[in-house]
C-alpha cells in the first residue's frame, strides 16, 4: 500500500515514510517481533492463514503504541474455533503447512495451532550447489476461555527459525520467539481493560565454524507488563488510557564456541540491560456533526542498568576511559512526552478530511550498515550514555471519501516528518566483535514528505486496489558527504502497485499484482585510481546513483475441487512470480572485466583494463503449485 516501500527482491524488509527498516514495530498479539524476514523474502515470519485481523498506523499512532518513529503493524492471530474442529494445510513446492483448531468446550474455550516449513532449496541448489542447508519453519498457537460475561483470557506464542549452511562449515541461522497471556475485563458498560504480559527474543547467529559449534551470537530480549483501559463516558466521549513496564536485554555480538581456546574470558562487547516506563492518555470526542477531535499524550522513560560498561569517547571518537557498573546499577535515564492530535471534519456521511501530529521517540537501535536484502549482521543496541534516542515528528492531512454511484473509496494524505538523532556510520565502519563499536556511528537528521493515493475496491466480483506515492528522503550528517544532504537508499520517488483479485466462476479465482518503482539509491564510484598496483574505486558522493527501475507482475489461480457447502474443500493453487522475468538488481559491481575466454571475472592486479558494469539478479521467474485442503 501507498507509503510503504519494499527493499528488493529477496527481502520482507520495509520502510515507512522515509523511516528505516528498524523504525517499525512490529506486534504479534502484543509481543514483539523484531526480524520479520524469512531466507529470500517469499515469506513474512507470519503465517497469513493464521490472521485474524492487521491494523497499520503509518501516522496517527494512537497513546498506546509507542517506541518506533515510522510505524505499528498489529497484528491479532485467530483464537481457534468455538463450536466446531477443523483442520487445514497446504503442500507446496516452496512451503508447506498445516493448522488445527476447535473447541475445548463449545462455545466456550478454543484452541488454534499452525505450523509451516520451507522448500526453497530446490530454489537455489543450481547455482549454489555448495548448500547444505536452506530453510525455516514457523509454528503459531493460540488458546482462549471465555470465563464468564466480564472475563476472557487469551495465551498465544510464535516461534520461527532460519538455518542456512554450506559446504564450507559456516552459515547463519536466526530465530525469533514470542509469548503473550491476556486478560480481558469488563468492570461495568463503561469501563473495558485489557491487560497483558508478554516477552519476546530475537537471536541472531553467524555460524563460522560449525564442527566446533563456533559462532557470532547477538540477540534482543525484552518482558513486559502492560494495561489498558477504556472508558466510555457517552457515545461521543471516549477515554483510554494506561501503563507499561518493561525490560530490555541486549548482547551487541560476541563469540560463542566450545573450544575453550576461542571463547573470550569476558565479553568483549559489553551486554546492556534498560527498563522502560510508559503512561499515556487519549481522549476522542464528536464536538459536533461534522467535526471530531482526539489527543493524547505518552510520557516515557528509559533508564539503563548494570552490569555494563560504557566507553568515554573524545571529540575526536577515541576511547578515553571506561566505566563500569554493577548488577541493576541504574546509570542513565531519558525521560521524554510524546503528544498526539488529530482532528476530523466530515463534510458528508460519505467524505471525511483529518490531520494529525504526532510524535514518536525510539530507545532501540538497529546497528548494522548494510543494505544486503539479506539478514546480516543484525546488532540491536539501547539508547545510553553514548545514543541518544531517535525522535520524529510527523503532520499528515488527508481526504477519504467513497465516489458516489460505485464501490470505490479514495484515499489521498500528504505528510512531512522530521527525525532527529538519525543513526549512519563512518566510511569503512568496523561492526563485527569491536568493543568501540559506538566510535563507528555518526548523528543526523532526516525529511520525508510526500503525497499518497490509495483507490479501492472491495466488493463484487473484482476486487483490488490500486497505489501510489510521490515521495522524497533527504538525510543529513556532518561527518557525512560533506555535509550536504543526500537521499536515503530507499528513497524511491515514484511508486505505483496494482492489485486485483477477479471471481472467473464459484469455483475459480484469479489474482494479479504488478509493481513499478524508481530505483533505490546507492553509491557508485565516480572514478578509479591506482595504489601499489592495485586498481580502487573513488567514491566521492554518497547515494549519487541508482538502480534500474523496478517492476514486476505476479499472477495466481485458484482452483477449488469440490461443490460448495461440502465438509472436505479442497483447492490446487498455481502462481508465477516475476511472470515476464524482469532482472531486478540487487547488487551493482564495478570491478568485473573479460578474460581471455570472454568470461566476466573479477580481475586481480591488472593493469589497463576497462572495467565493465554488470549487476546480480536473485531469480527470473518462479512458478509454483500448491494443494490446500481442509476439513469442516
Amino acid at each position: 500500500i501507498p507509503g510503504i516501500k519494499l527493499h528488493s527482491d529477496g527481502s520482507t524488509f520495509f520502510y515507512v515514510r522515509g523511516g528505516d527498516k528498524d523504525q517499525n514495530l512490529i506486534l504479534v498479539d502484543e509481543a514483539q517481533i523484531y526480524n520479520p524476514s524469512h531466507l529470500l523474502g517469499f515469506f513474512s515470519t507470519i503465517i497469513p492463514d493464521a490472521v485474524k485481523d492487521i491494523k497499520i498506523y503509518k501516522a496517527d499512532v494512537p497513546a498506546s503504541q509507542g517506541g518506533r518513529l515510522s510505524s505499528v503493524i498489529d497484528v491479532k492471530t485467530n483464537d481457534g474455533n468455538l463450536k466446531n474442529f477443523q483442520t487445514w494445510g497446504t503442500i507446496g513446492l516452496v512451503s508447506s503447512k498445516l493448522a488445527i483448531e476447535g473447541p475445548f468446550k463449545k462455545d466456550k474455550s478454543s484452541y488454534f495451532l499452525a505450523g509451516r516449513f520451507s522448500r526453497l532449496k530446490w530454489l537455489v541448489q543450481d547455482t549454489n550447489p555448495d548448500i547444505e542447508t536452506f530453510n525455516f519453519y514457523d509454528l503459531t498457537g493460540k488458546i482462549n476461555f471465555k470465563i464468564n460475561k466480564r472475563n476472557r483470557f487469551y495465551a498465544s506464542f510464535y516461534t520461527g527459525e532460519d538455518f542456512y549452511e554450506v559446504e564450507s562449515n559456516s552459515g547463519i541461522n536466526w530465530t525469533n520467539t514470542s509469548g503473550t497471556l491476556r486478560w480481558n475485563h469488563l468492570f461495568s458498560e463503561k469501563l473495558f481493560a485489557n491487560t497483558t504480559f508478554f516477552a519476546s527474543k530475537y537471536d541472531y547467529f553467524l555460524l563460522t565454524d560449525i564442527s566446533k559449534n563456533e559462532k557470532w551470537n547477538s540477540h534482543i530480549a525484552n518482558v513486559t507488563f502492560k494495561s489498558d483501559f477504556s472508558y466510555f463516558k457517552n457515545p461521543e466521549n471516549m477515554i483510554s488510557f494506561g501503563i507499561l513496564i518493561g525490560g530490555n536485554n541486549f548482547n551487541p555480538g560476541n563469540l560463542e564456541s566450545d573450544s575453550a581456546n576461542t571463547v573470550p574470558s569476558a565479553s568483549i562487547v559489553s551486554k546492556k540491560n534498560a527498563d522502560e516506563f510508559a503512561l499515556y492518555a487519549d481522549q476522542e470526542r464528536k464536538i459536533s456533526e461534522k467535526w471530531g477531535i482526539r489527543y493524547g499524550l505518552r510520557l516515557g522513560s528509559w533508564t539503563n542498568r548494570g552490569e555494563s560498561f560504557e566507553f568515554v569517547f573524545d571529540e575526536n571518537k577515541y576511547p578515553v576511559d571506561t566505566i563500569s557498573f554493577a548488577a541493576g546499577e541504574s546509570y542513565n535515564n531519558y525521560s521524554y512526552l510524546e503528544p498526539r492530535f488529530n482532528i476530523s471534519y466530515f463534510p458528508n456521511s460519505n467524505a471525511s478530511v483529518k490531520f494529525s501530529y504526532n510524535r514518536n521517540v525510539q530507545n532501540i537501535h538497529l546497528i548494522s550498515n548494510s543494505i544486503s536484502p539479506f539478514t546480516s549482521l543484525e546488532v540491536w543496541m539501547p539508547s545510553s550514555l553514548n545514543i541518544q534516542p531517535q525522535t520524529a515528528d510527523q503532520i499528515a492531512l488527508g481526504y477519504y471519501t467513497f465516489l458516489s454511484g460505485s464501490e470505490i473509496s479514495l484515499e489521498i494524505e500528504g505528510y512531512y516528518k522530521y527525525m532527529n538523532h538519525q543513526i549512519d556510520y563512518v566510511d569503512h565502519a568496523q561492526m563485527l566483535l569491536n568493543p568501540t563499536v559506538e566510535n563507528q556511528l555518526v548523528f543526523g537528521e532526516a525529511k520525508a514528505y510526500g503525497v499518497e493515493l490509495l483507490a479501492r475496491k472491495d466488493q463484487g466480483r473484482l476486487t483490488g486496489w490500486l497505489g501510489y506515492s510521490l515521495s522524497a528522503v533527504r538525510k543529513k550528517y556532518n561527518e557525512i558527504n560533506g555535509g550536504r544532504p543526500f537521499p536515503a537508499f530507499y528513497d524511491r520517488p515514484h511508486d505505483l502497485s496494482i492489485f486485483m483479485s477477479y471471481d472467473l466462476t464459484p469455483r475459480v479465482k484469479l489474482g494479479s499484482n504488478w509493481k513499478i518503482s524508481s530505483g533505490a539509491a546507492f553509491s557508485s564510484p565516480t572514478s578509479f585510481y591506482y595504489y601499489d598496483g592495485q586498481e580502487l574505486p573513488l567514491f566521492t558522493e554518497r547515494n549519487n546513483d541508482r538502480f534500474q527501475t523496478y517492476h514486476r507482475l505476479d499472477l495466481d489461480a485458484e482452483f477449488r475441487l469440490n461443490q460448495p457447502s461440502t465438509k472436505f474443500e479442497h483447492s490446487i493453487s498455481i502462481s508465477i512470480y516475476n511472470l515476464y522475468g524482469r532482472n531486478n538488481a540487487v547488487f551493482h559491481n564495478f570491478n568485473k572485466t573479460y578474460d581471455n575466454n570472454g568470461d566476466i571475472v573479477i580481475p586481480g592486479n591488472l593493469f589497463n583494463t576497462n572495467r565493465i558494469y554488470t549487476h546480480t539478479y536473485l531469480y527470473e521467474v518462479v512458478p509454483s503449485i500448491a494443494y490446500n485442503f481442509k476439513f469442516l
